[in-house]
């Protein structure tokens, strides 16, 4: 049987899922099979999964990720961190609002960044290139998506893929309580968000 992969992208439920399949009661440290944010440089270690040249490596492998809608990951991501000084040091300049979180370049396309390995709120904005990459590895190696919208039937799509017997409970982890719902903001701002994380938008779309 495969060993499974989890890939955990940012705000899409993956404390939850990792805690279950380890037993833990809080996430575990990234390592190869659990890809995150590595705590000491808030560096994604997923991006080698991605490499053309790996490919042939990782089918070996189940991999396994989450994707959210990114109006509703970037309510989530802003409402979670704007107040741990520890992600907000890595933007050059700080966002004195939502709306002005989702204008700073350093902040879009959070995923298409993760995905392809990078730091948190890189320098460098995701190009076309970069979603190329994902999703040519999403079709051919494969990677199993799921939707967090559709949390439930994702996780057994999972479970029933990967024959993993989740060791607990799924409990829900890292709920930001405080933040608007995606009804609250208008229009004009969710099309905003849509419009400055287009790759992830894309990605998403691509994978319902």
């Amino acid at each position: 049987m495969k060993k499974t992969i989890f890939i955990h992208i940012p705000k899409t439920g993956g404390t939850s899922i990792n805690a279950a399949m380890q037993d833990s009661n809080w996430q575990t440290e990234p390592n190869f099979y659990y890809r995150h944010l590595k705590l000491n440089d808030k560096k994604s270690n997923a991006g080698d999964i991605f490499l053309t040249k790996n490919l042939e490596k990782y089918r070996a492998y189940n991999l396994f990720m989450m994707l959210r809608h990114p109006v509703d990951r970037c309510i989530s991501e802003y409402y979670f961190i704007k107040e741990r000084k520890n992600f907000m040091d890595l933007l050059q300049k700080k966002p004195s609002s939502f709306e002005r979180y989702i204008k700073n370049k350093q902040t879009q396309n959070g995923v298409v960044n993760f995905l392809r390995g990078k730091r948190f709120y890189p320098i460098n904005p995701a190009q076309e290139n970069d979603l190329d990459l994902i999703l040519n590895a999403i079709d051919d190696l494969p990677i199993h998506v799921g939707i967090f919208e559709h949390f439930g039937q994702s996780l057994d799509y999972f479970t029933q893929l990967s024959q993993i017997e989740l060791k607990q409970k799924i409990e829900v982890k890292r709920m930001t309580f405080k933040r608007p719902a995606v009804q609250d903001l208008s229009d004009d701002l969710k099309e905003l968000i849509l419009d400055k994380n287009q790759l992830d938008w894309e990605l998403y779309q691509y994978c319902l």
